[in-house]
């Protein structure tokens, strides 16, 4: 009975003659507003929905825009060198015949795609081979992958980390060793390269301690690089950061020639043709 005497009092009313968008000039729904004590009964012009459809896209857009303007900034801002500013897991070759470069390849894969259930379990990945085989490539690709996910995360050689800690003895930082120190251990993936070269001395030592040993603490992914073997790691870090590694860690094997080599002997080779 109600809606039989809301169409009776619409269809007392006529419709206006023109009900298309004002802005697009398409055609539009029109909806009944009923009288009320101070306005009399009447059509309006309902919304459009091409108009309202325009607007969203274009909302979406400046999202997407601004979205893609932060993550470059973000990338910017993790420490990756001018050579890996354009790597990724596509442009990584992966030699067929290269069974364990594969399955490294997966893992960091992985990691990224489950980067989830890494952050709650705090895993470590340690990154151990010769030079030139791909492992700063790899690792730089999941900071990027990471960092388009919305997660926090740098990569920066373990020198150059101990030089900016000891920048703030001076005075006149905006922080403090304590605050930088706590600021990279709330890093949500953290890749240490080099760790093999570090200058070893007590204060290095410890402040190689006091991240690591944060990190693992908080449960936050960690990936140490080096151009190392395994029986090595015992001689770069201290026995309970080599405990802590072990026990949360998990280890990568780069153990074939050097790509960059093995590419400058393919030119060599061809110049000689």
């Amino acid at each position: 009975m109600e809606a039989l005497t809301q169409n009776l009092k619409s269809e007392s009313v006529p419709l206006p003659e023109d009900i298309t968008c004002p802005q697009c000039g398409r055609a539009v729904e029109p909806v009944f507003m009923e009288a009320t004590q101070f306005t009399k009964a009447k059509w309006l012009r309902g919304d459009c929905n091409y108009c309202r459809a325009e607007t969203e896209r274009k909302r979406r857009e400046v999202e997407f825009r601004e979205r893609q303007k932060k993550i470059e900034e973000q990338i910017k801002a993790a420490n990756i060198e001018k050579r890996f500013v354009d790597v990724t897991f596509e442009n990584y070759s992966v030699n067929p015949n290269n069974q364990q470069q594969a399955k490294n390849f997966r893992t960091l894969r992985d990691f990224v795609d489950d980067f989830e259930h890494h952050l709650d379990a705090g895993t470590w990945l340690l990154l151990l081979g010769s030079y030139g085989v791909g492992k700063t490539h790899l690792a730089t690709a999941v900071i990027k992958s990471l960092i388009t996910k919305g997660h926090t995360a740098i990569l920066v050689k373990l020198n150059g980390l101990f030089d900016t800690v000891k920048q703030t003895y001076a005075g006149g930082s905006a922080l403090t060793d304590k605050e930088l120190i706590k600021k990279v251990i709330g890093i949500d993936c953290l890749v240490l390269d080099e760790i093999d070269v570090q200058r070893n001395s007590k204060t290095d030592r410890l402040i190689t301690f006091e991240i690591l040993n944060g990190r693992y603490e908080k449960m936050k992914p960690t990936i140490l690089i080096g151009n190392c073997k395994i029986d090595e790691i015992e001689d770069i870090f201290d026995g309970a950061i080599v405990d802590r590694i072990y026990e949360v860690g998990k280890i990568l094997l780069f153990n074939w020639d050097s790509y960059r080599r093995e590419q400058r002997f393919k030119l060599n080779k061809a110049a000689e043709v």
